[in-house]
């Protein structure tokens, strides 16, 4: 009986003890809780006036602030650019190979000029004239993108933004080059032809819409005419005369293309277009003026 007894309360003894121990520590965790959470507490009231203290000082304004913009600035225009000179380049290069293999209804739709065959029809932008003025937009909107994005990044006050913009002007010059060195399309003209595209809505510049495109085209002769020396330039890679000019053109594409991948502003961004069929461009439409 002693003996079960003094059994029963060594474990008794031995239980309180854990419970002791089990408590204590416990006890210490708690403590250490308490310790870590008056230290956030006292880093978040440090950030908070930091911050405070920043804004105070116009840092977040001066410094900070366009240093975020910035980088959204060059990413979003950087998207834009990068597509357009996707389409334009899978464009020329299904015009190269149609001229190639002397596709004449190709030919023929490209050597049209709006201002001498639409014969005041609205329609004729989108049908007998659709493969001439595509093929316009697009090398207009390759330059009116340049020039926007050049422009929005002048005046940025971040440091970085004008190393950037450096290295943007360097791989303009190749772009506008290829255009232009013993063509018709003059270096100038090809910026010129790009600052007209370009509109302002909500704060954004953006080139304006082929749809705005065309309806220029039939409402203001003055738009209309500026815009020839592109369709003669058009004609005249049609005649084959500059026929060689695209894989010059495709390749001062891919370089700009490069530059804007190298700079991490876009990733995985992949664009393929359906190309117009040359069946489809004369599909049984009479020629205007004719019933």
């Amino acid at each position: 009986m002693l003996t079960s007894h003094s059994s029963g309360l060594t474990r008794a003894a031995s239980a309180t003890e854990l419970y002791i121990k089990r408590r204590e520590e416990l006890k210490e965790v708690l403590e250490i809780m308490d310790k870590w959470a008056s230290v956030i507490t006292i880093l978040l009231a440090i950030i908070t006036t930091l911050l405070a203290i920043l804004s105070a000082l116009g840092v977040f304004q001066y410094f900070i602030e366009p240093r975020l913009i910035a980088g959204q600035t060059r990413k979003k225009y950087a998207t834009a650019l990068w597509i357009a000179c996707r389409e334009l380049q899978l464009h020329l290069t299904e015009i190269k190979k149609r001229l190639v293999e002397r596709d004449e209804t190709t030919i023929g739709a490209l050597k049209k000029i709006p201002d001498w065959d639409y014969k005041g029809k609205v329609d004729w932008f989108t049908k007998w004239g659709y493969y001439t003025m595509v093929t316009a937009y697009k090398i207009a909107v390759v330059s009116s993108w340049l020039r926007t994005y050049q422009q929005v990044l002048l005046f940025s006050t971040y440091y970085k933004s004008r190393d950037f913009i450096s290295s943007l002007y360097k791989a303009t010059e190749g772009v506008k080059s290829a255009f232009s060195n013993d063509t018709i399309l003059w270096y100038y003209y090809f910026d010129a032809i790009g600052d007209k595209l370009i509109c302002k809505s909500n704060e954004i510049l953006s080139p304006i819409t082929f749809s705005q495109f065309c309806d220029n085209y039939y409402g203001n002769q003055e738009f209309r005419l500026f815009y020839e020396q592109l369709h003669m330039f058009i004609w005249f890679i049609a005649n084959g005369d500059y026929l060689q000019k695209i894989d010059e053109i495709n390749t001062s594409l891919d370089n700009m293309m490069s530059f804007l991948e190298k700079q991490n502003l876009l990733t995985g961004l992949k664009i393929e277009r359906p190309q117009i069929k040359s069946s489809e461009i004369s599909r049984s439409l009479p020629s205007p003026g004719h019933s």
